[in-house]
């Protein structure tokens, strides 16, 4: 069986519609798809494995390398809908640790959003310290965008109320 990869737009995210099986002859077709999402400056792609039959460990070789670069770029990588047979290939692998798995794509959805927000959060609490630390001439908080830091506290707000 072939695999056929179908992209769909949501806000930010982009989305892999993944149908078939991921082997040895397919893994570069899912390489390629994922990385077109990198060249298009996604940060946050989802592979919605709904109709995923199998996937093999030349599969599972660029989930863990696509992943790794999207990390390295602060992106994530999230998986939704996944058929018990393709999830035991990851929990045998030792790959179930390594991605953001989910039994459904909204879900899926919600956890790429916030973890966009806490990665922006970190990003701009790292900025903001290290405006601090050189910028001591510049005034009492080193001289801080207050945009970025209304962005900050009202993302922070925002997760406290979800408490």
């Amino acid at each position: 069986m072939t695999l056929e990869i179908e992209t769909v737009e949501h806000s930010e995210v982009g989305i892999l519609l993944l149908d078939g099986e991921v082997d040895s002859r397919s893994a570069g077709d899912l390489e390629e798809a994922l990385l077109e999402q990198l060249r298009q400056d996604r940060t946050s792609v989802l592979l919605d494995c709904s109709d995923l039959d199998f996937i093999s460990s030349a599969g599972l070789r660029v989930l863990v390398m696509v992943g790794k670069r999207l990390a390295a770029e602060r992106g994530r990588l999230a998986l939704a809908r996944m058929a018990p047979a393709v999830r035991e290939v990851f929990d045998v692998a030792g790959m179930s640790q390594l991605f953001a798995i989910h039994p459904d794509r909204e879900q899926a959805l919600l956890w790429l959003q916030k973890s966009a927000e806490v990665a922006e959060v970190s990003s701009l609490a790292g900025e903001l310290l290290g405006e601090e630390t050189q910028g001591a001439d510049r005034g009492p908080r080193g001289g801080g965008d207050f945009e970025r830091s209304s962005l900050a506290a009202d993302l922070l707000r925002d997760d406290d109320e979800d408490d």
